[in-house]
């Protein structure tokens, strides 16, 4: 613990500059390492919207600190943004937001660490990631997600991180974590007023059949009911990882929040009373998941299985439900899965997964189908001695036949400098009354440009 101290101390003396700072940072290993990134992308005009319109424009500059000596470490991680879009917002408590949503400073990850051989502890803000899945959920609901932006950006890169104590208990084939979170984080959800996906997850007004439309209210992050702060809204989980030569296996517990919101609809009444507007409020309930994974290798190939069970997860009811003034939540026992490969064969990486989500107890009362599933495929390659990375990703429903299609191009110039180009293709299903998960996001179809520099 005496380690641990050093390491906290001197980073404090660094950063104020206190005297003595550079004495017992002689005792400290320092890796400090960052990126400058710049990203911009215009809409093509699927869905006749948006053509030539700019959907991303951002500049943001990443930094990282790790120190460590002997047993004991600690890590800074934040990044820096300016939005020419002006779609950030925010509900963690380690972000600043500008009220315009064109400046975002986040806080991404910053602990302490102790590795006492068998066992570990790691206290301070931190991301994990769970499961064995290629850019889909299905265990891993430990960590929320950044859901500002869904274009120009890798699965992993949404991942935000817990405040939480991790202790760990491991040897050569047994990794035990346990987690306790004692402060609820949520998902970041695309709130800004400037925000393209806004208007995908709150529209300006609904119909309400013969009685016509109705605006909806503005929706703002008070509009969100978050768990207060308290011993009793603590979080809970687990994990325990087994691996052996013929495979990996992952076992996984967690006791907590949703990340996600159950929205509520309630009709303001205006002068006379007839409904003047429709509010929207959220909620987050206490949810449990058990889950499994494995990792097969045969050769060349990689079989991943992921399975977890949501045992009376609680759902929103359709706003038509609600407004007819029936129960507002619904519990239903959910099982998601995926079977998956990877495949490496003279270079080429290619992935293929099958994908479920269904509800045991049917989706009677709930705006979305008892059973949804879909495929992936992805393929990539490395050209001209690894400095050319091209690569495809395709994500097909297979209720409503809608898909994504993301392909990209990345060149490097030096070890430090990148330019990628690619794009990001929404295309909506043969029903166009039923624009499924994909399809909605049909006027997002952008073609984006990013520069990267690492050091």
């Amino acid at each position: 613990m005496k380690k641990i101290a050093a390491v906290i101390v001197t980073a404090a003396a660094l950063a104020f500059g206190l005297p003595g700072a550079p004495r017992l940072a002689w005792a400290v290993d320092f890796s400090p390492s960052g990126k400058i990134q710049g990203l911009a992308g215009v809409g093509l005009g699927f869905g006749k919207k948006n053509a030539g319109d700019f959907l991303l424009g951002n500049l943001r500059l990443d930094g990282s600190l790790k120190m460590y000596e002997g047993d004991a470490s600690a890590f800074i991680d934040g990044f820096l943004m300016g939005d020419a879009i002006g779609s950030q917002s925010s509900f963690q408590a380690a972000d600043f937001v500008s009220d315009n949503g064109a400046f975002r400073l986040r806080l991404k990850e910053a602990w302490m660490d102790y590795d006492g051989g068998f066992w570990a502890l790691r206290i301070g803000r931190q991301s994990t990631a769970w499961g064995k899945a290629d850019g889909l959920q299905v265990a891993d609901v430990l960590c929320a997600k950044d859901e500002n932006t869904i274009l120009a950006r890798e699965y992993a890169d949404s991942r935000l991180s817990v405040d939480a104590a991790r202790l760990t208990f491991k040897n050569d084939a047994f990794v035990f974590d346990a987690y306790w979170i004692p402060i609820f984080a949520p998902s970041a959800l695309p709130l800004a007023e400037k925000n393209p996906l806004k208007k995908v997850m709150v529209p300006k007004s609904v119909s309400l059949g013969t009685a016509g439309t109705i605006p909806v209210s503005q929706v703002t992050k008070s509009n969100f009911d978050l768990p207060g702060l308290s011993l009793e809204n603590s979080e809970f989980a687990a994990r325990l990882a087994a691996f052996f030569p013929f495979a990996d296996f992952s076992l996984y517990g967690f006791y907590g929040f949703d990340r996600e919101p159950c929205l509520t609809y309630n009709l303001a009444g205006g002068s006379g009373g007839s409904p003047q507007a429709l509010e929207v409020k959220g909620s987050y309930k206490r949810m449990l998941m058990v889950g499994a994974d494995a990792a097969i290798p045969i050769k060349e190939v990689v079989l991943r299985l992921e399975a977890a069970v949501f045992p009376q997860r609680t759902f929103a009811a359709s706003a038509k439900e609600q407004l007819m003034g029936k129960e507002k939540f619904r519990e239903k026992n959910q099982l998601v899965a995926l079977a998956g490969f990877d495949w490496t064969p003279s270079g080429w990486t290619i992935t293929g997964q099958y994908y479920l989500d269904a509800l045991l107890d049917g989706s009677s009362h709930l705006d979305r189908e008892s059973y949804r599933h879909q495929t992936s495929l992805s393929v990539s390659k490395a050209f001209f001695q690894e400095t050319l990375d091209l690569s495809l990703a395709w994500l097909f429903g297979l209720n409503d036949f809608d898909s994504m299609v993301k392909v990209q191009a990345k060149y490097s110039l030096t070890d430090s400098i990148a330019l990628s180009l690619g794009s990001d293709l929404f295309i909506n299903g043969p029903d166009k009354d039923k624009k499924g998960f994909y399809g909605a996001y049909q006027e997002l179809s952008c073609v984006w440009l990013k520069a990267e520099y690492n050091f």
